[in-house]
């Protein structure tokens, strides 16, 4: 389940229907995916999508 999320980030990093992907709230340029109980935390940059977070829903957004 969550190499297939990633996979589709992969081929086309825009929201779409069947994944879950949102901007964040309160940061500016960070978006969140989620994968089940999980949450990535992302930022696009030139391009490519860079990863700062990773985890449960419970930890994920704890700073």
């Amino acid at each position: 389940m969550l190499c297939e999320g990633f996979e589709q980030m992969e081929q086309n990093p825009r929201p779409r229907p069947g994944l879950d992907v949102r901007p964040l709230r309160g940061m500016k340029g960070a978006w969140r995916l989620r994968i089940g109980s999980y949450r990535g935390i992302y930022e696009k940059e030139e391009g490519q999508l860079r990863f700062t977070r990773f985890g449960h829903r419970k930890d994920v957004y704890r700073f």
